[in-house]
């Protein structure tokens, strides 16, 4: 799955407004690998990797792959072939 997980600019779903350069810090000092997949921002609930996070100039676009023996990345890929979800 692929998308962007911020856009600068925008208000997002928790009224907030993201600017460009927010996220190159944390980026280069955490990595890839150090920055979780979760499901609804809980740190109790991983559901995937990531591949690429990269910040352009309409946001933070991330690429990642769900993992299908965690439960709820299951129901996730699940509702996501379905069209029932459409965002990251």
């Amino acid at each position: 799955m692929e998308g962007y997980a911020s856009l600068f600019g925008e208000i997002d779903q928790a009224r907030d407004i993201v600017m460009p350069g927010a996220f190159t810090q944390t980026l280069k000092q955490r990595g890839l690998r150090k920055i979780s997949m979760l499901f609804q921002h809980d740190p109790s609930e991983p559901v995937g990797v990531w591949l690429e996070l990269v910040e352009d100039f309409l946001g933070l676009r991330a690429r990642g792959r769900l993992i299908p023996d965690v439960m709820r990345a299951r129901e996730l890929l699940t509702l996501v072939q379905a069209g029932a979800v459409d965002g990251l």
